[in-house]
């Protein structure tokens, strides 16, 4: 479904990345470049695409034109006198700012305003996330039986893609990573070939893509039947901490006091300082997108939200836990999208 500027916009904004495209136009093709206003949207492709594009917006009120060149964007601007184009100034190479700046096109910063579009899900937008989440639980899920000793984490990131795409996803939304035992203290670990032992933790953040749209999704597992008091301890903390955020995070509240509902529960348990990173991130056509959910966020949240809330704790050279979820803003409450069991499961 096509969008629209706002109608009390004056601005005419010009889009060559592939999420902004997708966002306004609803079509998820690899290359062109959209320009859009409060009245018309109109989808400039190459000759390789234009077919299909064509045939995309056959029944849609979307005007489809050749692209040529740079040149072609600039004459249509002229026919619609748009004296000021405006573009995501993240998402320009330099090469292209400056060939558009060469024809007399007068470029101007839009970042801000298209993370507020952005930043609050239509109900469609809503329903192709769930569909992301849908597909990343049963995925995970599917997964769970192959994680054995002398597995290793490659080869259960592997499986990982193979259920996401069998269930009817796109690929991972983005790197998954698959830790095995000290290598879950690295928040950010580089899935390599270290192999299951006995006795060790496992923790899994994976998401699904579908239709262009993300999820996101941590799991901490235990492979073994002995896991140690403290880990059983800190567990029970990042569950706590992860359902209290889940529970007390409302409409209008700002994000930077939604990480602080986390936050705080963990220094109450002396282990925030061992979370290291924000409590979450908005999700849509990019993982990370629009809001954040950190000490220092300027960022309110609203219905239509879609982020996530993910606490973690990692103790260096022992084990880290993070338990997350993409979730919904919805009626003023947080709704959970991704729906896996969070109880500390023993593998």
């Amino acid at each position: 479904m096509i969008k629209l500027l706002p109608k009390k916009s004056k601005k005419v904004f010009l889009l060559i990345d592939t999420e902004n495209r997708a966002y306004f136009s609803g079509e998820n093709f690899a290359e062109g470049v959209v320009v859009v206003s409060n009245k018309e949207l109109t989808y400039f492709a190459d000759s390789r695409y234009i077919s299909a594009v064509k045939n995309a917006f056959k029944d849609l009120p979307v005007n489809v034109l050749l692209l040529e060149d740079e040149y072609s964007v600039k004459t249509y601007l002229e026919s619609i006198n748009a004296k000021s184009v405006y573009t995501d100034y993240r998402k320009i190479s330099v090469s292209e700012f400056e060939r558009y700046k060469k024809l007399g096109v007068k470029l101007k910063d839009c970042a801000k305003e298209i993370d507020k579009l952005r930043s609050k899900k239509s109900a469609g937008e809503i329903k192709l996330i769930k569909k992301a989440c849908d597909i990343i639980d049963l995925a995970l899920e599917k997964t769970l039986p192959f994680i054995k000793e002398g597995v290793s984490e490659l080869e259960i990131k592997e499986k990982l893609i193979e259920y996401i795409k069998f269930f009817g996803g796109e690929t991972e939304s983005f790197e998954s990573i698959v830790a095995f035992g000290a290598n879950s203290a690295v928040p950010h670990h580089q899935t390599g070939n270290t192999t299951l032992t006995k006795e060790s933790v496992v923790l899994i953040d994976t998401g699904a893509s579908y239709k262009g749209y993300k999820s996101d999704i941590t799991r901490t597992y235990y492979f073994g039947e002995s896991p140690s008091e403290k880990f059983l301890e800190t567990y029970q903390a990042v569950l706590n901490a992860n359902l209290l955020a889940e529970e007390k995070i409302t409409c209008g509240i700002l994000a930077k006091d939604g990480d602080l509902i986390a936050r705080d529960y963990l220094k109450g348990k002396n282990l925030d300082k061992y979370f290291t990173h924000s409590l979450g991130h908005g999700v849509g056509l990019e993982i990370h997108e629009g809001v954040r959910l950190g000490p220092k966020s300027t960022d309110k949240l609203k219905n239509g939200t879609v982020f996530t809330i993910e606490p973690g704790v990692y103790l260096e050279n022992q084990f880290g836990i993070r338990i997350e979820d993409t979730v919904v803003l919805s009626n003023g409450k947080v709704k959970p999208l991704t729906k896996l069991d969070k109880k500390l499961k023993k593998l």
